[in-house]
């Protein structure tokens, strides 16, 4: 019989869930996040893994399930900060932002700033985008209207400049 190469499943996987998750169906993809979680073995700690968690906790925070997805966010942003996955990280802390903002937690803005730097310091032009839409949301939520729309414009100037403005404009 074929020898599979787990890995390549594995981060394939990731990569089913995240792609539902464009297509618009949130359950599909987070039963497909989750399936990859589950088969994703937690050690040695990987990026497919920090990646898997993350994405689980941003679709269970757009689904409004807060708690949940400040959880998750955590255990991937550990995971990533254990190897050095800085992608993972800055993609995990998007979504940890934005939940601590609407749990109360003032301290999401000053994470999701740092999300953006990584973002831009790995040029990954979506989480560049979702990083300035999740900051001026923060923003809004913890009262800061005013800085809700610089960043809102700053989000558009960069949008703008990385080619990202059909998606995050």
């Amino acid at each position: 019989p074929a020898r599979v190469d787990t890995d390549a499943f594995d981060a394939l996987l990731e990569e089913l869930a995240r792609a539902l998750f464009v297509l618009g169906d949130s359950a599909a993809s987070l039963e497909a996040y989750r399936e990859a979680a589950a088969v994703i073995p937690a050690d040695p700690p990987t990026a497919e893994r920090a990646r898997a968690v993350s994405g689980m906790g941003q679709i269970t925070m757009l689904l409004a399930r807060y708690d949940e997805s400040r959880t998750l966010c955590e255990e991937a942003v550990g995971i990533a900060r254990s190897i050095g996955a800085r992608q993972a990280e800055g993609h995990a802390m998007s979504t940890l932002g934005l939940d601590l903002a609407v749990l109360g937690d003032p301290s999401g803005v000053a994470m999701l700033e740092t999300a953006i730097e990584i973002a831009h310091e790995v040029r990954n032009a979506d989480d560049i985008g979702r990083g300035y839409v999740n900051l001026a949301e923060a923003c809004n939520l913890t009262g800061d209207t005013r800085r809700a729309a610089e960043v809102t414009r700053e989000g558009l100037r960069v949008a703008d400049e990385t080619g990202i403005a059909s998606s995050y404009g």
